[in-house]
C-alpha cells in the first residue's frame, strides 16, 4: 500500500473506475452474446420447426384426408355394384369423388408452398428424396385413383392401391427423416443454447466475484491512504485547537494527501512562529497599557474640572439669552399687532369708499330714473290730449263714432292713471335723492376719519418695527456670545468625553493584553519543555471601579 500513495487520488480514483468499466464492458459483452446467439437460435428454430414443419404437416394431413375420403367413396360404389344403397347416399358418393380432385390440387398446392421456403443447406439434400416420391405418389397413384373413381372404375382403383401404398410409404420415411433431422437439430441448438446460458453465468458468477475482489482491494486502499490520513488530520487539528502545537506533522506520500500534511506541517509552523510573537509583544502592550491608563485617568479629571466651569457659565448666558429672546418676541408680537391694525383700518377705508362710489352711483341712478319718470308723465299727457281729440271726433260722428268714442274714453282713463302714478314715483325717488344725498355726504366724513386712523396706525407700525429690529439686533449679538460660549463648553465637554473614553480604552486595552497573554500562554510550542509562567501580573484587586465611566455628548458621565 505504500505505493499507492505515491498515486495522486484523482488517478487513483480513475484506476478504480476503469476496473469496473472494464468488468461491467465484460459483463455486457457476454450478455450482448448470449442474446445474440439466442436470437439467431430462435430464428432458426422458428423457420425451421415452425414454418417448414408446419407446411409439411399440413401437406402430410390433406394427403391423409384425401385417401380416407377415396376409401369412402370406393366403399360406397362396391356397396353400389352389390345393389345394396339408396339414391340419397349415392349421390354423396358421387359428390365426394368429384371433390377428390380439388382436394389434390389444394395438397399438391400447399406442398409447392413448402417448397417455396428458404431452405438451408444442410437440408438440400432430404428435400430431393421428399419432392420426388410425393410427385411419384400423386401423379402414379392419387391422381389415377381420384379419376378411377369418378369414372366408377372400381378395378382401376383396387389395381393402383399396393402401388399407392408402397409409395405413401416412400413419401412417409422421407418426411419423418426430415421431422428426425429437425428434431435433431433442435435438440443440438437447445443444447448449445444451454452451454452458452451455462457459460454467460459462469463468466457473471466470475465477474461478480472479481468485482468483490476489487471492492475489497478498493476499501483497503482507501482506508488505507485516504480515511487513516484524514483521521490523523483531523486528530492533529483538535490538538492544535486545544492548543498544543509541540507534536510534528509526519509526511504522508506525494499525492494530494501528502501535499495536505506538508501544508498542515507549514501552517503548524507558521502558527507556532506567530503565537511565540504575540507572546512576547503581549508583555509589552500589558506593560505599556497600565502606563497609559494612568495617565488618562489623571488628565480625564482635570478635563471634568474645566468642563464643569464651562457649563455653569453656559447656563447663565443662556438665561440671558432666554430673556432677550422673550423680549424680542413680545416686539415682534406688538409690530405684527400693529401691522394687522393698519390693515384693517386701510381695510376699513377701503370699504368707506367703496360704500360713498355705490351712494353716488345710487345718486346717479335715481337722477336717471327722474328723467325717465319725467318721459313718461309726458308721455301720459300727450295720450290724454290725443284721447280727447278722439273724443271730439267721435261725437261729431254721430252713431258711427260711438264705439271709438267709447275707446278713447278708456285710453283718457289710462292716461290718467299713467300720470297719477309717475307722479307719485317722482315724489318717491325725490326723497330717495335726498336720503342718498344724506348717505354720501355722512360716507365722505367716514373716509375722511378712517384715513386719519390709517395714518395714525402706520406710524405706530413703524415705531413698533424700529423696536422690534433693535430688539432682534440685542438678540443676536447674546446669542452670539451665547454660541461661543456653548461651542467652548461643547469641546471641552466632548474633549473630556474622548479622554474618558481613551482612558476606558486604555484601561480595557490593559485587560484584553492580560487575556491576550493568558490566552497566548495556553499555547504548547515545540521548544518549550513546560509551559511559561505569565510574563505580567494580573490587574490588582479593585483596580476595576477606578476605571472611569463612558460620557455622553453632554460630558455627564452615564451609569
Amino acid at each position: 500500500m505504500k505505493s499507492l500513495s505515491h498515486l495522486s487520488v484523482k488517478m487513483s480514483w480513475t484506476l478504480v473506475l476503469f476496473a469496473f468499466l472494464s468488468l461491467l464492458i465484460a459483463l455486457s459483452a457476454m450478455g450482448l452474446y448470449a442474446v445474440n446467439h439466442s436470437q439467431r437460435s430462435f430464428d432458426t428454430f422458428s423457420a425451421v420447426n415452425v414454418t417448414q414443419q408446419a407446411a409439411l404437416n399440413r401437406a402430410n394431413s390433406v394427403l391423409l384426408s384425401t385417401r380416407i375420403d377415396m376409401a369412402e367413396v370406393y366403399e360406397g360404389l362396391l356397396e353400389r355394384s352389390s345393389g345394396a344403397f339408396d339414391t340419397a347416399h349415392d349421390a354423396d358418393i358421387q359428390a365426394q369423388a368429384q371433390h377428390l380432385s380439388a382436394q389434390l390440387d389444394e395438397m399438391a398446392g400447399i406442398f409447392e408452398l413448402f417448397l417455396e421456403l428458404p431452405v438451408r443447406a444442410e437440408h438440400a439434400e432430404l428435400m430431393g428424396p421428399i419432392e420426388a416420391s410425393f410427385n411419384a405418389l400423386l401423379e402414379n397413384s392419387l391422381r389415377p385413383q381420384a379419376e378411377a373413381l369418378a369414372g366408377g372404375d372400381l378395378a382401376t382403383y383396387q389395381a393402383l392401391r399396393e402401388r399407392a401404398a408402397a409409395e405413401n410409404a416412400s413419401f412417409y420415411q422421407a418426411a419423418v427423416g426430415f421431422f428426425h433431422r429437425v428434431e435433431a437439430e433442435g435438440a443440438a441448438r437447445a443444447e448449445n443454447f444451454g452451454s452458452v446460458v451455462t457459460t454467460a453465468q459462469r463468466v457473471i458468477v466470475f465477474v461478480l466475484l472479481v468485482a468483490l475482489v476489487v471492492i475489497g482491494i478498493v476499501y483497503r486502499g482507501v482506508s488505507a491512504n485516504l480515511i487513516r490520513p484524514l483521521d490523523r488530520i483531523v486528530q492533529h487539528f483538535q490538538r492544535m485547537a486545544s492548543g498544543d502545537l509541540s507534536l510534528p506533522v509526519e509526511s504522508h506520500g506525494r499525492n494530494e494527501i501528502g501535499k495536505l500534511f506538508t501544508a498542515l506541517a507549514t501552517m503548524q509552523q507558521g502558527l507556532s512562529a506567530t503565537v511565540a510573537t504575540v507572546r512576547d509583544s503581549s508583555a509589552e502592550i500589558l506593560a505599556n497599557s497600565r502606563e497609559i491608563a494612568s495617565g488618562n485617568r489623571d488628565l480625564a479629571a482635570r478635563t471634568e474640572r474645566q468642563s464643569a466651569s464651562l457649563t455653569e457659565t453656559a447656563s447663565s448666558m443662556e438665561e440671558m439669552t432666554s430673556t432677550m429672546e422673550r423680549n424680542s418676541e413680545n416686539a415682534s408680537l406688538a409690530s405684527d399687532m400693529a401691522r394687522e391694525a393698519a390693515e384693517r383700518a386701510q381695510q376699513g377705508g377701503e370699504v368707506v369708499a367703496n360704500v360713498v362710489t355705490r351712494m353716488q352711483e345710487i345718486r346717479d341712478s335715481s337722477q336717471q330714473v327722474t328723467e325717465i319718470i319725467g318721459l313718461i308723465d309726458s308721455i301720459a299727457f300727450q295720450t290724454n290730449i290725443l284721447a280727447l281729440n278722439a273724443s271730439v271726433e267721435a261725437a261729431r260722428a254721430g252713431e258711427h263714432g260711438r264705439g271709438f268714442a267709447v275707446v278713447a274714453s278708456e285710453v283718457r282713463q289710462l292716461a290718467t292713471r299713467s300720470a297719477d302714478a309717475a307722479t307719485e314715483i317722482r315724489q318717491l325717488i325725490e326723497t330717495s335723492v335726498r336720503q342718498v344725498e344724506a348717505g354720501t355726504q355722512q360716507a365722505d366724513s367716514a373716509s375722511s376719519t378712517m384715513a386719519s386712523i390709517m395714518a395714525s396706525v402706520q406710524r405706530v407700525n413703524e415705531l413698533m418695527n424700529e423696536i422690534a429690529v433693535a430688539s432682534n439686533e440685542q438678540r443676536s449679538g447674546i446669542g452670539e456670545v451665547n454660541t461661543a460660549v456653548g461651542d467652548m463648553d461643547h469641546t471641552t465637554q466632548q474633549n473630556a468625553a474622548m479622554v474618558q473614553q481613551a482612558s476606558l480604552a486604555a484601561s480595557q486595552l490593559q485587560a484584553e493584553a492580560q487575556r491576550l497573554d493568558e490566552a497566548v500562554a495556553r499555547f504548547k510550542l515545540a521548544d518549550m519543555a513546560q509551559e511559561p509562567a505569565d510574563t505580567a501580573a494580573a490587574l490588582p484587586a479593585g483596580h476595576a471601579s477606578d476605571v472611569p465611566r463612558l460620557t455622553d455628548q453632554t460630558g455627564w458621565a452615564t451609569a
